[in-house]
C-alpha cells in the first residue's frame, strides 16, 4: 500500500468524474443505443452499464466496479461487483457502518460472510457461506467481515446510502483495467494477496467513510453444512427477512419469501418477486430483492405501449436471460444480457421486460415505489422460485 494512501483516505471526499451517456436530442428523442455508457455518469439519468464495464479499482487482488455510485444515484444508493481469486485471509478487517446498510448477494462463487450485531448484549455471532443466490444483511451497527472462498466468484454489494464507493476510491492501489475483460489478475489457488487489502492502521484511520475498525471481532470457524449461529437452517428451511432495521440477517436462494404476479387474464405473463429488503428492515431507504421473468407474450399488457414513471431511482443487474427496454428520450428498444446493468432515474417513463425464459434480475429501489411494487400489489404468496408452465 503506497505511502500516501493514508493521506488520501482522509482528505475530502471528490466527486466521480467519469463519461456521461448521450442526452436526448433537442427534438426529444435519442437512439436507444446511446442509452449504453463505459462507466456510471455523474448525474442521475438513464443508462446501460454492459458486464465488466464502469470504473474499477484494484484493492490488492480484489477488483471494485462500480456500476451506480452515490453521483448516478442522487445519493440513494451504491451497486457494486468485487471480484477476486480465493483466499485464506479475510477480504477485509472486521469493522461497522454507523450511517451504511451494507447488502451481500453472491452473484457466483461463493464467500463466507460474518455479521453480529454491535448494539445487542450477547449477540450471537453469525457466519454462512453463500453460494449463487445467497443473500446477507448487514446493518448499521454490526460488526462484519468476509472471506472470498472460490476462485470464480462474484460478490454484488448494495450499500444505503450511496458514495460509499469513495471508500474503496481512496484505500485503493489504482484503476484496474484489461484489455480481455479479465475480472481479476489471475493468482494461484493459495494465494493470500487478495487479504484485507489495507493495514490495521489505514482501516483504523477512515472513520470521515464511516469505517470503524473491530479488531478485537474473532471470526468463528465451528461451521457445519455452511451456517454457524442462529437458526441452523441454512438451504433447508424457510428463511424470514429480518424483523427490523438493526438485525442482520441471511436468506438463502429460493428459502425467503416469494410471491407470483400472473399478469393480466389470458396474457400468459408472469413474475415471482422475491423480496429481500422492503421498507421495514430499511425504514424506507431503499428495498431491493429478485425479479423473475417469463417472456412477454403478444396479449400481455404490461407492454412498450404502458411505460410507468416511479417516484425512485431503480436498477436492475439482470442475472440470467435478457431484458428489453423502452425509455422516454430514447427512440428504440435496448436490450441487457447477464451482467449487464439498467439505471432508470425516478420521474422518467419507462417499461421493461423479458425476451427469454426465465429472466432473473436483481433489483434496487431507492425507497418505497420501487419496480417491484407493480407486481407485489397484484401478487400471492408463492412456494417456488419459478413461475407455473402454463
Amino acid at each position: 500500500m503506497k505511502a500516501n494512501l493514508l493521506a488520501g483516505a482522509l482528505a475530502s471526499v471528490l466527486p466521480l468524474t467519469t463519461a456521461a451517456p448521450a442526452l436526448p436530442s433537442s427534438n426529444g428523442s435519442s437512439n436507444a443505443d446511446n442509452l449504453y455508457v463505459s462507466t456510471a455518469p455523474d448525474t442521475p439519468q438513464p443508462y446501460i452499464l454492459p458486464k465488466m464495464a464502469g470504473r474499477a479499482v484494484a484493492v490488492g487482488q480484489q477488483i471494485y466496479r462500480f456500476s451506480v455510485t452515490g453521483n448516478a444515484s442522487a445519493g440513494a444508493f451504491t451497486l457494486m461487483q468485487t471480484n477476486a481469486p480465493g483466499s485464506s485471509e479475510l477480504g477485509v478487517l472486521p469493522h461497522i457502518h454507523k450511517k451504511h446498510y451494507e447488502n451481500f448477494y453472491c452473484t457466483k462463487g461463493s464467500f463466507q460472510l460474518w455479521a453480529q450485531s454491535n448494539t445487542t448484549t450477547n449477540a450471537t455471532q453469525q457466519a454462512r457461506v453463500l453460494t449463487q443466490g445467497d443473500y446477507g444483511a448487514v446493518p448499521p451497527e454490526t460488526i462484519h467481515t468476509f472471506q472470498i472462498t472460490d476462485p470464480d466468484t462474484q460478490l454484488t454489494g448494495i450499500i444505503s446510502p450511496g458514495g460509499f464507493e469513495e471508500l474503496f476510491i481512496a484505500i485503493g492501489d489504482g484503476d484496474y483495467t484489461s484489455s480481455t475483460g479479465s475480472e481479476y489478475v489471475p493468482a494461484a489457488s493459495n494465494s493470500s494477496s487478495s487479504g484485507a487489502g489495507s493495514s490495521s492502521s489505514l482501516i483504523s484511520a477512515l472513520e470521515s467513510f464511516d469505517v470503524y475498525a473491530q479488531l478485537s471481532f474473532n471470526p468463528r470457524r465451528d461451521l457445519i453444512n455452511g451456517t454457524a449461529g442462529g437458526a441452523n437452517t441454512w438451504h433447508t428451511a424457510s428463511t424470514p427477512l429480518a424483523v427490523d432495521t438493526s438485525s442482520p440477517a441471511f436468506v438463502a436462494k429460493g428459502y425467503g419469501p416469494k410471491y407470483l404476479w400472473r399478469g393480466d387474464a389470458g396474457s400468459g405473463q408472469y413474475a415471482v418477486v422475491a423480496p429481500l429488503v422492503t421498507e421495514t428492515q430499511s425504514g424506507g431507504n431503499f428495498t431491493m430483492g429478485t425479479i423473475t421473468l417469463s417472456p412477454r407474450s403478444a396479449n400481455a399488457s404490461f407492454a412498450s405501449t404502458e411505460k410507468t414513471s416511479l417516484p425512485v431511482h431503480v436498477a436492475l443487474q439482470v442475472e440470467e436471460g435478457e431484458v428489453v427496454v423502452e425509455i422516454d428520450g430514447f427512440a428504440g428498444q435496448a436490450r441487457a444480457i447477464q451482467g449487464d446493468v439498467i439505471f432508470v432515474p425516478k420521474d422518467t417513463a419507462w417499461s421493461w421486460w423479458a425476451s427469454r425464459p426465465f429472466t432473473k434480475v436483481l433489483y434496487v429501489s431507492g425507497g418505497v415505489g420501487g419496480v417491484e411494487e407493480k407486481f407485489l400489489s397484484q401478487a400471492e404468496s408463492w412456494n417456488w422460485i419459478t413461475y407455473p408452465i402454463a
